[in-house]
């Protein structure tokens, strides 16, 4: 059976960008967002910032912190049997690590870290349905802080700063998938 790497990281601090370096190499992502935004469509709703966090939170209030982890395991589970390596993009809590690491024996813990101008930054020019303006941005990480992100960044088995060019985050994050790719 293969590995699984878990990816965390604030808005902006580029677990997406990491992700295509990934998938540019063949290795399969599967997204804690998609889950959301699937709920989010489920319902019938526009994919804002608003909605997804709304989603968000009645999710983890109505079925628990773990619920996102607990809908995506089971594919995880399932891809496993035929690769490799996969990556799961966008772990937000210690609940959704601990139950994908009672469930997965060989999971690790990337964080991608940038500072918060940067990601600020980096989000107001990308233009995604969820990010929405500076408000949305300050909404969107208080929350992600409140699931307890930082408790994953603190316990990363490795992370990546990414504070500079995304020339140069695509090489850095392309080295680390060479190197961690073949362990």
């Amino acid at each position: 059976m293969g590995r699984v790497v878990a990816v965390c990281g604030l808005p902006g601090s580029g677990k997406g960008v990491f992700c295509s370096q990934a998938a540019a190499r063949n290795i399969p992502i599967l997204s804690m967002g998609d889950v959301v935004r699937a709920e989010v469509t489920a319902r019938g709703l526009k994919e804002s910032p608003e909605n997804v966090g709304r989603v968000a939170m009645q999710l983890r209030t109505i079925f628990g912190e773990d619920v996102i982890a607990e809908r995506l395991v089971n594919e995880i589970l399932i891809v496993l049997n035929t690769e490799p390596l996969i990556i799961i993009d966008g772990i937000r809590s210690l609940d959704e690590y601990t139950h994908f690491s009672e469930r997965i024996d060989n999971i690790s813990l990337l964080s991608i870290i940038a500072s918060r101008e940067i990601r600020k930054k980096r989000i107001s020019q990308r233009g995604r349905g969820e990010d929405g303006g500076d408000i949305d941005f300050d909404i969107r990480e208080a929350r992600e802080l409140e699931w307890g992100i930082e408790i994953l960044i603190e316990i990363s088995d490795d992370s990546i700063v990414n504070e500079s060019s995304l020339e140069d985050a695509k090489e850095r994050f392309g080295e680390w998938l060479e190197v961690n790719a073949s362990d």
